[in-house]
This record gives C-alpha cells, sequence and structure tokens, in this order.
C-alpha cells in the first residue's frame, strides 16, 4: 500500500508539533500518551530542550517511519476507535484538510522524508489556567480542578479519589510557569515564518495571558494575515481584547466546548452558566466575517449520553437561524476509563439508541437525497455504530467507579447528580454501594 495511503498515516507527525500544558512535547493533542522523546532517552520538556530539537528527535522520525509503514501505534487509539465505529476520525480531518492546503502532489511527496521538515502547524496550551471544572477533565487542563483535587486530598475522600482516577493514569503532578522560559518565545519567533495554522487551548484560552503575548507576537512580526487560528472555547467568558486580536488573523475557526443543553452543560461543566454560553453563542453566530467559522466538539460520555439529542437539536436550529454551517464533531470520552459510554448497561444504551435514531434517519435521508457528506451525520452515525457493537459489553466496577467518583465531587461543588441528571441516575442508582 501507498505509504500516504495507508490507515496508520498521519499528516500531524510531519506538519506539527503539540506542547501540552505540562510542558511536554507530542505530534497530537490525541495521541498525548505518546510525549516526545528527547536523544537521551527521557521525555521531552520545554524546560530542558528546545522546540526544534523535541521536532528533529529520533522519537518522531520513528513515528513516521512507523506511519510509513502502515504500523498501528497505541497513542493513536483513539482515532482507530472512531474509524471503526465508522466516524471520520481527527487524523481522516486532518488528512483531507491538508491534502487541500499543501496540493495532491505536495501532500504526497511530503512523506517521502522523514526529517528535515518544518512545523507549519503548532498546538500551543500555554497553561492550564481555567475558570471551570469539567468532569470529564483533569489537573493537567484546569488550574481550578487542580486546586480541587488538593482540597480533596486533605479529606477522608482522597484515598478512593486518588484510586479511582490511578486506574485512569491521571495524576495531579501539574508543572509550573515554563511559558514564561525566554528560550521557548526565541524559537517561537523562528517558527512563525512558516506557520500556516496555529491552535491554541489551555485551560480556557480567553483568560490565558501567554496565548495574547502569542498573538501579537504573529502581529508585530507581520504573519497574522498568513496563519488560521483555532480555538476551543468554553464561552464563559469572550473579551473585547480577544475579540480584536483575533481579527488579524488569515481566519479563526471557533470550537465551542458544549456537552449539553441547558443544565447538563452546567452540571458536566462546574462554573458554567448557561445564559452567558447562550450569549456568546449568539455574540459569534451573529458575526458576518466569511473568515470566522464555527464548531462545535460535544464530549459523549455517561453524564450526557441520554440527553446528547437534545444538544444536536438546539444546534441544529441555531444554524437554520443564523444561515450559518456549524461543524459538529463528537468526540468519544476514552478517559476516564469510567465516563467510556460503552461501559453503560445495555437497557441504558438501547435507551440512547431510540433518542438518537430519529437525527440518524433524517441525516441519513438528506445525505442520500443530496449526495452531499456532512460531518454531524458521520458523527451520529458512528455514535450508533459504537453503542450497537458494545452492547454486550458493560462494567459493573467502571460504573460503581463513576458513582463514586460523581458523588466526591456533588459534595465538593455542591451539585446534585439525582437532580440535575434524573434520567441518567435512575438507571444507575441500583449500582450504587
Amino acid at each position: 500500500m501507498k505509504s500516504h495511503d495507508n490507515k496508520s498515516i498521519c499528516i500531524q507527525p510531519w506538519i506539527s508539533l503539540a506542547l501540552l500544558p505540562s510542558g511536554h512535547f507530542t505530534h497530537c493533542c490525541i495521541a498525548y500518551k505518546d510525549r516526545t522523546r528527547s536523544n537521551n532517552g527521557g521525555l521531552a520538556h520545554i524546560e530542558s530542550d528546545t522546540v526544534f530539537e523535541a521536532w528533529e528527535s529520533n522519537f518522531l522520525r520513528t513515528i513516521r517511519e512507523r506511519m510509513t509503514n502502515g504500523e498501528y501505534l497505541e497513542g493513536c487509539e483513539s482515532c482507530y476507535v472512531q474509524e471503526k465505529a465508522g466516524k471520520d476520525s481527527y487524523r481522516i480531518l486532518n488528512n483531507r484538510e491538508w491534502k487541500k492546503r499543501l496540493g495532491e502532489e505536495s501532500y504526497k511527496k511530503i512523506y517521502s522524508k522523514v526529517d528535515n521538515l518544518e512545523i507549519q502547524y503548532i498546538d500551543l496550551r500555554l497553561g492550564n489556567q481555567c475558570n471551570l471544572k469539567c468532569r470529564m477533565c483533569n489537573p493537567h487542563n484546569s488550574s481550578l480542578i487542580s486546586k480541587e483535587w488538593n482540597a480533596i486530598d486533605k479529606t477522608q475522600d482522597a484515598e478512593l479519589y486518588n484510586s479511582i482516577l490511578k486506574k485512569s493514569n491521571i495524576d495531579n503532578d501539574v508543572n509550573g510557569d515554563w511559558d514564561t522560559n525566554s528560550f521557548f518565545w526565541c524559537d517561537i519567533e523562528k517558527i512563525i515564518p512558516n506557520l500556516k495554522k496555529a491552535y491554541l487551548t489551555g485551560g480556557e484560552p480567553t483568560i490565558i495571558n501567554s496565548n495574547y503575548i502569542f498573538m501579537s507576537t504573529c502581529v508585530r512580526l507581520g504573519y497574522a494575515k498568513d496563519i488560521d487560528l483555532v480555538f476551543n472555547l468554553n464561552l464563559n467568558t469572550l473579551p473585547k481584547k480577544f475579540l480584536d486580536l483575533i481579527s488579524e488573523f488569515r481566519s479563526v475557526n471557533a470550537i465551542m466546548s458544549i456537552d449539553g443543553y441547558g443544565e447538563v452543560n452546567d452540571y458536566i461543566r462546574s462554573g458554567s452558566r448557561w445564559k452567558n454560553v447562550q450569549r456568546n453563542i449568539h455574540k459569534l453566530a451573529s458575526k458576518k466575517s466569511r473568515d470566522l467559522f464555527i464548531s462545535v466538539s460535544p464530549v459523549v460520555q455517561v453524564y450526557n449520553l441520554l440527553s446528547l439529542h437534545k444538544l444536536m437539536y438546539y444546534l441544529l436550529i441555531l444554524q437554520l437561524r443564523y444561515r450559518k454551517y456549524f461543524f459538529v464533531d463528537l468526540i468519544y470520552c476514552l478517559e476516564p476509563v469510567f465516563l467510556d459510554v460503552k461501559i453503560l448497561p445495555p437497557k441504558m444504551k438501547k435507551k440512547a439508541l431510540v433518542k438518537l435514531y430519529p437525527l440518524y434517519f433524517a441525516f441519513l435521508f438528506i445525505y442520500q437525497l443530496s449526495g452531499k457528506r456532512f460531518h454531524l451525520f458521520t458523527g451520529v452515525k458512528g455514535l450508533v455504530n459504537y453503542l450497537k457493537s458494545n452492547m454486550n459489553y458493560s462494567s459493573d466496577e467502571k460504573i460503581e467507579d463513576f458513582l463514586a467518583y460523581t458523588k466526591i465531587l456533588d459534595k465538593n461543588r455542591g451539585q446534585s447528580f439525582e437532580k440535575s441528571l434524573p434520567s441518567t441516575y435512575g438507571y444507575l442508582r441500583s449500582y450504587e454501594k
């Protein structure tokens, strides 16, 4: 099979480098387990390795070689799971995007090299500062979760909480202010002239000062108009200075991180206020700019499985109201493992399918009628297939972990699983110890 066209190949290691909130590197934020190793064998880190040393490491060279050989990589499991379910994964979407960006011939040609490549896409997570505590998130991506973990460690729930999260290899070992490293910013200035795309998240990107430094640097150097920006926004805040600065760039893709409609979203994303989210959705959707694109990335998890259809209907209504296409990408929560919807009892999965089928068949009809491919259809189809293929699997142990984890968070956050998500609670309460 051609090296540029096998089921392992992904453009990411050839054009992209990601810097995690911990200060470690990876070639892809989805494959965060495959953190880049320096040539001395240890994990590459911004405080000991330059951006270019990580980019030119033997580790990344080996990743590229293994992909061209058609080998499957453990760190790419999330994409493999989605593709098996029939959904367009991050790998497929990126390959499609960069084939269009580079042109067919250049896209094929780039795979003939495994070194002496240029960084064209950078994924910067310049710290974990955040204004929310999302239940599927972790201390590395939320400063508030890190503080909450420290508080729980002082309670009688500490041992249970730590043991549950340890099963998913989640810890509270968060590194400090590496983004103030002057050598890092010198490297960034060298990369900017070749950049075509930059992805900024966190944390919440609108409250991370280093994101403003990066954007201002692109403007100062005169390259902002050549760069497409991508953000994940929780939409609880949308400062004017942020909106003014992003207008300097070639285009902006605002990915709205929303996991439910109304109270469901506020329960999952503790600290969120739906009225603020709605106001900022309308602020973005009403903008007339052709250079502003809107996406939505709901994380499919135990908490929202039975109400996901309501969010889908809401997003469809918004698109009709504003006559604007929203790219909706359903992301499967595989970790923490007790939030993966495959652990649920069959009767709950069947109930979810009943709620999803009207959307699925409506999208199927539109697809067959128009012949046009749209991503939300493949997302819903993939989720239907994922539930059906795992119908005979469930895990009492993981459901018990889910309930224990939920109970601890509810106690610390003043929330109620039973009141906020009564349907989900009704299916799972019999598993409570």
